[in-house]
């Protein structure tokens, strides 16, 4: 680079390729014209350039672009800018030309830059010689109006009609002549422009207005094979996602009404966009011609048929399918009237958001048909060929990623997930939110920096129901029921048939145990053909907590030879221990353990393994449950989760060196995981200190985590312990708080065995405090929990004990 500085010129400039950026007019031009750039890519651009050749890290950039006392999620943020430089740069993530990615440490610059002293240039945007937009699509469109207007008036300029006037008039009447041929002439043509100008407008008016609903429709084509209109109406529609203009049905929606095989051609697809409330039928359409490909486009009204327009691009190969795709629908997009400021930041090229191989795109396509009709596990082998064939192919990671997280094998899931995140630069926006959301939420257990992603994909595509269902997802996750509801009634206005959305409305009702809208929805004919198992296990949980035995069975029923069957015999297995029903919980813990390994799922048979330990370390089988966990814990090394909660049966089982071993092991893993970081080891502690009869002890570990006590995978375990370290250090007050936490929010663990011994604890502790009243109550709480244990179930009886001493006030402490 030449040596010049900005101190010493400062209206020098910087060349790279077919642009010029200049500092001092805070402008970038692209071979002379000028090239509409926000603020902060603007400010990324030239801090890279400054730099060229160096990593600018990720603090640098926060720094310069946000300040020091700002804080924002900086790698989404950047990721967002990053983005929008690439678009306007015409760059390629994959393979850089001027902006490379340095994975975990920032961006550099990389392309050759002259600085020079620049020859005279267009004003910037906001100065006050520029007052409109200029592109260079934006001229050629102005240019070509004005040519066609200017030889449209010359072609209709009318000729002077042929008279027997004398050639020379009297004055007056020669100029009243004169005056009537211009008032015509200029009548004339006043009246041609306006009808042109309205013929051209009328032409590109925009076919559609938001909020309406448009569905990309796939008609069948016998003259072509199947996978390349699967294919073309997949792309086509990830084009349409990327743009927050449109709002597309979604295909669970879809997928729903067209189970009826009646249902087929573009008469079948109208029927279904009506049904489903759309305005617009978007239908792609592959056809051979003499060069190679013509694909069209066309949109119809849902309500008539009506053919509203049709755009086309042509493909000389296969090869160049990708690139015909994106022409026709960015002419789609125009036509539709999406902002031009809009497509140039919403419009990433298919071959740097897919994948270059085709053969990759049609076992991605197929696995997407498998998964719309609800065959996810089946779907796994094509996802798997997709990554086989395009190693560098993030979609496919991050489809593997979700369907094994749904599947729960989290370890599996984590493993696709980061490599999706790894390739995030190669997807779309929205594409970039999701793989950074997942794997925040699921792979580092960053739950923070999850919800401020998911934030800013509302921020950006407001219309999306999907990062709203995981935002309630978070927050029911959290243990923060009232939160979640606000967010699951929003995904499920904005998408109330998703069978997603309606399971995460489920989940919030249950957590805030209002079982009248939870028994609502499991009972709604609506919803009899939700095929998602964790709907039903939902269900379950709302009747096992209202003791409604048939309505168990009738979702176990449900449930019978389904993959996941396991899942929801888990939980059955799970309720029973916490009814005190140990025998047949055994028994029903070994099916599920038989259906999970048939299934080939054998992360959910080990935390199976985990679930029935821990009823065997609190109700007296320790030695049991201690050799349970030690094989589960070879089985499960990278699932953080699993470990910690691992490690807290070896702490309640007494086995203290292997609980430290495994929880320390845990914390230096998941230092970055929100909750577990928080929970696992101190839980461990506190067990431990109850042990040597340190109650402070025990309470100073847990309390600085008393945000994190109602975190749903632990099942209420650290804030029982919390409450009898409370309990035992005499502190009563707090000891009943935490108690009737659990109690109050039993929702978010129904199954949980801590629900029955938080009642037990809670009647002790008010005993305690000469509440007599409170005290029964809380043991009948106890007691209906417990109503149908085993004879001999060792809980039980302390209940009996402490019912039969309630009369006195030499109370015994509860002790573990």
């Amino acid at each position: 680079m030449e040596e010049h500085s900005d101190t010493d010129c400062t209206d020098t400039i910087y060349r790279f390729g077919p642009f010029e950026l200049s500092a001092a007019n805070h402008a970038l031009y692209r071979n002379g014209t000028l090239v509409r750039i926000q603020d902060q890519p603007f400010q990324m651009l030239l801090l890279l350039i400054k730099q060229q050749g160096r990593v600018v890290s990720k603090a640098e950039l926060r720094d310069s672009l946000w300040g020091t006392e700002t804080f924002v999620e900086v790698d989404q943020n950047l990721y967002v800018i990053a983005g929008k430089l690439r678009d306007l740069l015409g760059d390629n993530a994959v393979t850089p030309r001027f902006i490379k990615t340095i994975s975990g440490r920032g961006y550099q610059f990389i392309g050759p830059i002259t600085q020079v002293l620049p020859p005279p240039l267009p004003a910037p945007l906001d100065s006050p010689q520029a007052n409109a937009e200029y592109t260079e699509e934006g001229d050629a469109e102005r240019a070509s109006l004005l040519a066609e207007k200017k030889s449209h008036a010359i072609a209709t300029q009318p000729e002077l009609p042929q008279t027997s006037l004398p050639l020379s008039l009297p004055p007056t009447a020669a100029a009243r002549a004169t005056k009537r041929i211009s008032l015509s002439l200029a009548a004339g043509f006043l009246l041609c422009c306006v009808a042109g100008a309205w013929l051209y407008f009328y032409a590109r008016r925009p076919i559609y207005a938001p909020p309406q609903t448009i569905m990309v429709g796939s008609p069948s084509d016998a003259s072509q094979p199947s996978h390349f209109n699967q294919m073309l109406a997949f792309l086509v529609q990830l084009k349409l996602q990327q743009s927050p203009y449109l709002t597309l049905i979604s295909d669970q929606q879809i997928a729903r009404i067209k189970r009826d095989p009646a249902i087929n051609g573009r008469e079948g697809e109208l029927q279904v966009c009506s049904s489903l409330g759309g305005q617009l039928l978007l239908l792609s359409e592959l056809r051979p011609n003499a060069s190679g490909y013509r694909i069209l486009l066309t949109a119809s009204r849902c309500s008539d048929g009506k053919i509203l327009t049709t755009q086309q691009a042509d493909a000389d190969s296969e090869a160049s399918l990708l690139t015909a795709i994106d022409t026709v629908t960015e002419k789609m997009r125009k036509r539709l009237g999406e902002p031009a400021s809009s497509l140039r930041r919403f419009n990433m090229p298919l071959v740097e958001s897919t994948t270059i191989s085709l053969a990759a795109l049609k076992e991605f396509t197929e696995g997407e048909q498998k998964l719309k009709a609800g065959n996810s596990l089946a779907a796994i082998s094509n996802f798997k060929t997709a990554v086989d064939l395009d190693p560098h192919f993030a979609l496919g990671y991050a489809k593997l990623g979700t369907i094994y997280l749904n599947a729960q094998e989290p370890v599996s899931a984590a493993k696709y997930i980061r490599k999706a995140f790894e390739l995030r630069d190669t997807t779309t926006d929205k594409e970039r939110l999701y793989i950074a959301a997942h794997y925040y939420t699921d792979v580092t257990g960053e739950l923070q920096h999850a919800i401020e992603t998911y934030d800013l994909w509302t921020t950006l595509y407001p219309q999306d129901w999907g990062p709203l269902n995981n935002l309630a997802n978070l927050y029911d996750l959290l243990g923060r029921p009232e939160k979640a509801l606000v967010y699951a009634r929003a995904a499920a206005q904005i998408n109330p048939n998703a069978v997603l959305s309606t399971s995460t409305l489920a989940q919030a009702y249950l957590e805030r145990n209002d079982s009248q809208q939870l028994n609502a929805l499991c009972s709604d004919p609506a919803h009899g053909h939700n095929n998602l198992i964790t709907f039903h296990n939902i269900c379950f949980l709302g009747s096992f907590a209202q003791h409604d035995d048939s309505a168990m069975q009738r979702q176990l029923t449900w449930a019978k030879g389904n993959p996941q069957e396991s899942l929801l015999l888990d939980t059955a297995a799970s309720a029973d221990l916490g009814s005190g029903k140990i025998r047949e919980a055994h028994q029903i813990f070994s099916t599920a353990r038989s259906n999970a390994l048939a299934n080939k799922l054998p992360e959910i048979a080990t935390v199976m393994d985990l679930d029935e330990a821990i009823g065997d370390a609190e109700f007296g089988s320790a030695g049991l449950a201690a050799n349970s966990v030690q094989k589960a814990l070879k089985t499960i090394p990278h699932d953080i989760e699993a470990q910690a909660y691992a490690s807290i049966i070896l702490a309640i089982a007494r086995r203290d060196d292997l609980a430290l071993k495994a929880a320390e092991s845990t914390y230096r893993q998941a230092e970055m995981n929100d909750a577990i970081s928080r929970l696992g080891l101190p839980t461990v502690k506190a067990i431990l200190a109850l042990h040597h009869h340190h109650p402070a002890e025990a309470v100073a570990y847990l309390e600085p985590s008393k945000s994190f006590l109602l975190f749903a995978p632990m099942k209420f375990a650290p804030a029982y312990y919390l409450g009898v370290a409370y309990l035992q250090n005499h502190q009563l007050p707090q000891a009943a708080e935490t108690f009737q936490q659990i109690l109050q929010n039993r929702g978010i663990a129904a199954d949980s065995i801590y629900l029955g011994l938080a009642a037990l604890s809670l009647g002790q502790t008010l005993a305690l405090e000469g509440d007599s009243r409170g005290a029964a109550k809380a043991y009948d709480l106890a007691a209906e929990t417990w109503r149908g244990a085993d004879a001999g179930f060792p809980s039980l009886r302390q209940l009996e004990v402490s019912r039969s001493s309630l009369s006195h006030t030499n109370i015994v402490n509860i002790s573990h």
